[in-house]
């Protein structure tokens, strides 16, 4: 597969990423009140503003880090083993679990799920780090643009009504 193509189902599985997520924290509020930040994102997003090397770590270096151990080693030798469901559940739970947001655990598995499909249907461990990647960077860029952070929230919270009425609409 042609770089190209890794690059443009990498930007897919950003938003499929994306959608997954806000699905999963649609589903999180039904069944218990979740706060709308996670915890961890906000940590470090604090901890980043700081240090430059780390914002590079959690964009770049973790993505790439999590991708080869949670898709490619343990989703990958699962997957030899037992259904695509069964294989993404119980890797996407692993990598929810070290993320230690418990609150989010449903958004974090989503995003595994979506992450592992990228892995199987590209055949490709880069194509699930290039949209890692990049949803990392998404998450980053109140730091990466120097956005003040109420106004990020206050987006991010329309976003949520949207896809919220765009999710009951379909």
């Amino acid at each position: 597969m042609h770089i190209g193509w890794s690059l443009l189902l990498g930007f897919g599985g950003l938003f499929a990423a994306i959608f997954a997520q806000n699905i999963a924290f649609q589903l999180q509020q039904l069944l218990y009140d979740a706060p709308v930040e996670s915890e961890n994102t906000q940590m470090l997003l604090d901890i980043m503003t700081e240090n430059v090397w780390l914002l590079i770590a959690v964009v770049i270096l973790g993505p790439i880090l999590e991708e080869l151990v949670f898709r490619q080693a343990i989703f990958g030798h699962l997957y030899k083993k037992m259904n695509f469901f069964w294989a993404a559940l119980i890797s996407s739970v692993v990598f929810s679990a070290i993320h230690f947001d418990f609150t989010h655990i449903l958004v974090y598995t989503a995003v595994g799920f979506v992450f592992a499909g990228l892995y199987v249907w590209s055949k490709r461990i880069i194509v699930p780090i290039i949209a890692h990647v990049l949803m990392n960077a998404f998450a980053s860029l109140p730091i990466l643009l120097d956005i003040d952070i109420e106004d990020l929230e206050e987006m991010e919270e329309n976003l949520q009504f949207i896809f919220g009425i765009l999710g009951a609409w379909m």
